[in-house]
């Protein structure tokens, strides 16, 4: 019998709100919600987000960098999508 991984999923809405605006907010959503998740394997579920600063995708994706986990985002509406997408491109510059 071989063992099966737990995938944890978190949905980032009901941690911070629907507008991800606070950059602090990502650090310490990763930090706490991600970081310790009993799984290595974390799915982030965007469903119901409504708006996300560039400044929040950037500390998002530094903040998820750092953590020795799969992570995987879900559900992203499209204007989310691109805002992280353009976050990464500054990052890997």
């Amino acid at each position: 019998m071989t063992a099966m991984s737990a995938i944890h999923v978190v949905s980032i809405r009901d941690f911070i709100s629907a507008d991800l605006d606070i950059k602090k907010s990502a650090m310490t959503f990763v930090e706490k919600e991600v970081e310790y998740a009993p799984s290595d394997d974390i799915i982030i579920d965007f469903s119901n987000v409504k708006s996300i600063t560039p400044e929040f995708a950037h500390q998002y994706l530094m903040s998820k960098r750092k953590i020795k986990k799969e992570i995987h985002e879900v559900n992203l509406p499209s204007h989310v999508e691109s805002t992280i997408k353009k976050a990464q491109k500054s990052i890997d510059k």
